[in-house]
């Protein structure tokens, strides 16, 4: 028997999936080369007039549980794909099953290269920044090998961005 972590909102089966007064349909789906799924999700709730809101649903089936990605190319493409979002058209939502482990590295990750490129010093110091979000989330980043490719995404993605700008 096969847990469900989490409900297949995104249509993985196809056809539009209603949620209350929430409809969701799959515009289109791409897979990348570092096989993360790409969906524009079109999400109308269905009481008001207002136009339904496209959104960009990112999907790294490849990254194990309690795990971590084999190299940091997928995590550093969901980087890049996030950083040329706007941010006036709203937050960045990120899950996995449990919300704390794969979430964790992700948002340590994201938040550490964000604060780096705005100038802020503090963001060197990973321990800290895990420290408080496990104050506001208990058990972000649940694992070593976890807190190590934190590390290890952020210098990979540093190197690039310093080579790109030579």
């Amino acid at each position: 028997m096969q847990i469900v972590k989490c409900g297949d909102y995104f249509q993985a089966d196809g056809g539009p999936r209603r949620f209350g007064n929430i409809c969701i349909v799959t515009k289109w789906i791409k897979t990348t080369q570092t096989s993360l799924i790409l969906r524009c999700l079109e999400v109308n709730y269905i009481e008001s007039k207002e136009p339904p809101l496209c959104v960009l649903h990112i999907q790294y089936p490849d990254w194990p549980d309690h795990g971590v990605p084999k190299d940091t190319l997928a995590v550093r493409e969901i980087l890049k794909q996030t950083f040329s979002v706007p941010p006036s058209l709203g937050p960045i939502v990120v899950h996995c099953s449990a919300g704390i482990g794969r979430t964790g590295t992700y948002c340590a990750i994201h938040n550490t290269i964000q604060r780096i490129l705005v100038g802020d010093k503090s963001a060197l110091d990973l321990v800290n920044t895990i420290t408080i979000f496990r104050s506001q989330r208990i058990g972000m980043v649940q694992t070593m090998e976890q807190y190590l490719f934190c590390y290890d995404a952020i210098i990979d993605e540093l190197e690039d961005l310093i080579s790109d700008s030579q």
